[in-house]
């Protein structure tokens, strides 16, 4: 049973990191055994989903509003690592409006100008287009992964720290082809990572041996 005494707390420290750069990391958000357990749901919805022919070319598992496709999701709503951190960054009146499984399945390592794609984008669908600037924060994702994520070339979460705070597109490094200051978010598996709708940030290619996982709270 979950009490209040053990809710994550915003500490001072935190928030402002947050503020500033538009991403906070919770290392072992999960244990270990909720880490196996949404693992073997995440497998099994996987292979429904190949069987009925519905994954990618590339065989990647793109599956939105996943809450409903399996009972262990639900736990994720109120994660007491997690869920207080989105009210104190928000506030007590939020909604879900989003739930997303990504399965990012292992490949051959990119050429080079492939590395150098990063599909960087902010969240919200049309309002960063619609709003004008500076954009209000109106929503964040608590992302949660499922496999280890630690290896580079594991198609880990890419953002850029403070790109929350831009006006506009982040300015691109040409030795990269990524914006500049964009990291890898390569954690271990039971650790999650909160962000907001203006942080920049894309998906990482995968040629690690292992299957990327990640489940998103929006």
């Amino acid at each position: 049973m979950t009490v209040q005494s053990d809710w994550a707390v915003l500490t001072d420290e935190k928030r402002q990191f947050f503020e500033d750069n538009g991403y906070l990391v919770i290392e072992d958000a999960l244990p270990p055994d909720v880490v196996a357990e949404l693992n073997a749901a995440a497998d099994e919805i996987y292979d429904r989903e190949k069987e009925a022919d519905r994954l990618e070319k590339t065989g990647k598992l793109n599956l939105r509003n996943c809450i409903v496709h399996h009972d262990a999701f639900l736990q994720l709503l109120d994660w007491p690592t997690t869920a207080p951190l989105a009210w104190q960054i928000l506030n007590w009146n939020i909604q879900m409006i989003t739930s997303h499984l990504i399965v990012l399945p292992s490949g051959p390592e990119p050429p080079e100008e492939v590395k150098r794609k990063g599909g960087y984008h902010r969240d919200g669908g049309s309002s960063s287009r619609e709003m004008t600037e500076p954009h209000p924060r109106i929503l964040l994702k608590i992302a949660y992964a499922i496999s280890d994520q630690t290896d580079p070339a594991s198609g880990a979460t890419q953002l850029v720290p403070g790109s929350n705070r831009l006006f506009g597109r982040p300015a691109i490094d040409p030795a990269t082809g990524h914006p500049r200051g964009a990291i890898n978010m390569n954690v271990k598996a039971g650790s999650a990572f909160i962000f907001e709708q203006r942080t920049y940030h894309g998906i990482g290619r995968n040629w690690s041996g292992f299957p990327r996982k990640t489940i998103f709270m929006g």
